[in-house]
């Protein structure tokens, strides 16, 4: 069943404070990549807002702009 991004970020089931030594701008790309893998996030669904989510996970806006950018240069966003 795919997320409904209007709901909210808590489909993504992320928690930066888990961000690994790479940072947090690649460890947002694996996460949103592994929503997608395991069903979490349909192929092509929207995405959150970049300011929602940098809220919801407490990080800057930066990384969340980045993180999208990568997936949009890796076909996934």
């Amino acid at each position: 069943m795919a997320a409904d991004p209007g709901a909210g970020t808590d489909f993504l089931q992320l928690h930066a404070g888990a961000a690994p030594p790479g940072g947090l701008t690649a460890w947002l790309v694996d996460a949103v990549r592994a929503a997608v893998v395991d069903g979490r996030l349909a192929p092509g669904a929207p995405l959150p807002p970049t300011r929602a989510l940098a809220r919801d996970l407490g990080v800057s806006r930066g990384v969340v702009v980045e993180a999208y950018q990568r997936l949009a240069d890796e076909g996934l966003a």
